[in-house]
Order: C-alpha cells, then sequence, then structure tokens
C-alpha cells in the first residue's frame, strides 16, 4: 500500500488535527523501511497530507534518527509552500534537530521571519527557536537572532516568552 493510500484510510487527520495514536502506528509498522523519508518528502507536498507527513516527520527526528543531508535540503526546500499551521509548526520544531544546509539558510530565514508573526502563538514560540538556530549556525544571522529574540521577550504573551527564555538558557 502506497504510504499516501495508508495515511488516508488510516484517518491518521480528522479535519487538521493528527490522530497521534495512528501515527505513531504507521511509524511502528513503516518508519524503517528505507524509502519512507522520501516517501514522506513526496506527501508533505500534498496540502491534504502535509500535517501527517510533517508529524511523521518530526516523530522521526525526536527520536533522535536523522536525515540525510539531501533529505535535509530537499525538506527545507519545501517549508515555504505549507499551507496549515500544524504542518508549519511540526517543521518549525524540526529545526532543533537539522543542520541547516548552506543553500537552505535563505528558505529557513524567510519560513522563520514568515511564521514570527502568525496569529497562532505557538508557531510564533516556535519561530523564534528556528531564527535562533539559524542564527546558531551561521554567524551571519547571530547579531540580528539575538536581537529578535529580545524583541519577543518584550511584546510576545507569556506562553511565547516562556519559549524564548527556554532558547536563552
Amino acid at each position: 500500500m502506497q504510504l499516501i493510500d495508508l495515511l488516508s484510510a488510516s484517518k491518521a487527520v480528522q479535519g487538521n488535527r493528527p490522530d497521534t495514536d495512528k501515527l505513531k502506528s504507521i511509524y511502528r509498522q513503516y518508519g524503517h523501511s528505507r524509502d519512507f523519508i522520501q516517501l514522506l518528502l513526496q506527501v508533505v507536498k500534498q496540502p491534504q497530507m502535509e500535517v501527517a507527513a510533517a508529524w511523521l516527520l518530526k516523530h522521526h527526528l525526536a527520536l533522535g534518527q536523522s536525515l540525510s543531508n539531501q533529505q535535509t535540503a530537499d525538506l527545507l526546500e519545501l517549508i515555504n509552500d505549507l499551507h496549515s499551521w500544524q504542518a508549519r509548526l511540526q517543521m518549525l520544531q524540526c529545526m532543533q534537530h537539522l543542520q541547516i544546509p548552506a543553500s537552505a539558510k535563505h528558505n529557513v530565514e524567510v519560513f522563520s521571519r514568515n511564521n514570527l508573526s502568525d496569529d497562532n502563538k505557538f508557531v510564533r514560540a516556535w519561530a523564534y527557536d528556528a531564527f535562533y538556530r539559524l542564527g546558531q549556525q551561521y554567524p551571519e544571522y547571530g547579531p540580528e537572532s539575538q536581537q529578535v529574540l529580545q524583541m519577543g521577550l518584550a511584546d510576545e504573551p507569556p506562553s511565547v516568552t516562556a519559549r524564548i527564555r527556554k532558547i536563552l538558557v
């Protein structure tokens, strides 16, 4: 069964809300297959599947797994095309696990900046985190990332500033 068929048939996403139990089951069953990540990188491009695919990618990385340099570059090439706030949030949360290739730093910059003004406070909180990580990996963004974090501490609600404070520790 194709991954997209499996994700559709499992109803792993109800509306835009991922059913994490179903997604974990899919990951346990298919997560270690050789072409799993490549399939996810194809599926995440489809708006109706992006939340489930983004969740599976984040889960993979959170378990200590990694992406190849090419897979990372491919993923970061498509982040600015994500539609739902849930998929964008999950990709922002992935940044803590990724070494950003030089070819993708502009995409990560644009993605982070765009999400710093999102209506969803969780997306904004993780956009600060992603921008900080960009600054850590690329010194030319370092001073600005620190300035952005300081502005966030002054302007954001407590739920966002908690994430920023965690970054600064």
